[in-house]
């Protein structure tokens, strides 16, 4: 019905706003003068980049969803006195390649940026 690059009048903008809405949500309009308009694709933002203290909230979810549980099968084996070496020795390892993973899925420099600061209240 509507299409990139149609013009439509001022009449018509209510009704693309809500074909719009249920058809394809990535059209908008721009106004070309007296009372027309353009449709035009919507311009996809980037997502931003998460700040200092977001990543360190994902990194602390990752950790919790993987390594705790490593760690809390391993204090429960300990308890019954079923932990051997071997099992520490897989137990390191695998923690050590789970935190280099979530270290490289979610990493964050030493930059405090001005997100940061609202977010400690420094602004």
């Amino acid at each position: 019905m509507y299409e990139i690059g149609q013009i439509i009048t001022k009449e018509q903008h209510i009704d693309f706003a809500n074909w719009c809405a249920v058809n394809r949500p990535k059209m908008s309009t721009e106004p070309v003068g007296d009372g027309t308009y353009r449709i035009i694709e919507t311009p996809v933002l980037p997502e931003p980049e998460p700040t200092r203290s977001q990543m360190h909230e994902l990194r602390k979810q990752a950790y919790a969803e993987t390594t705790d549980k490593l760690t809390l099968e391993k204090l429960r084996l300990q308890a019954i006195g079923q932990w051997t070496e071997q099992k520490d020795d897989e137990y390191i390892d695998r923690i050590g390649a789970l935190s280099a993973e979530i270290k490289k899925k979610y990493p964050f420099s030493h930059k405090i940026t001005p997100a940061d600061q609202v977010g400690q209240g420094q602004e």
